[in-house]
């Protein structure tokens, strides 16, 4: 209760030696007790620490987004690989197995020339 007292008064304590003396006018600005020279939203937003600050966090947001955004790509594709990679393995598989059938036929076609062959010799 103290401290709004204070703050209605226009009286209120300096801030800490280590923070900034434009941190100390800033706060004065905030507190004036004239409504028409007190610091509006925008006055703040526009001091140049603020801006800055301000800027720093909507990049560093960005960034963050632009990095889930790129760790949902990652696992997608990830699944796409490992679908691909059944997908491939699968047709190998199918390959050999068409591998093995065509040697099976090649092997067949031969012995059913040499039956030809001793056929046409008797």
């Amino acid at each position: 209760m103290a401290l709004a007292m204070k703050i209605k008064d226009g009286k209120f304590d300096r801030i800490p030696s280590r923070y900034s003396e434009e941190l100390h006018r800033v706060i004065g600005w905030m507190l004036t007790l004239d409504q028409k020279g007190r610091a509006t939203i925008d006055d703040l937003i526009n001091l140049p620490l603020v801006s800055l600050r301000l800027r720093e966090k909507r990049f560093e947001e960005k960034q963050q987004f632009h990095y889930s955004l790129l760790k949902k790509k990652e696992l997608e594709i990830g699944k796409r690989e490992d679908k691909l990679n059944k997908r491939e393995k699968v047709i190998l598989e199918k390959q050999n197995f068409l591998k093995d059938k065509e040697a099976e036929l090649l092997e067949k076609e031969r012995k059913i020339q040499e039956m030809i062959d001793i056929l046409k010799q008797e």
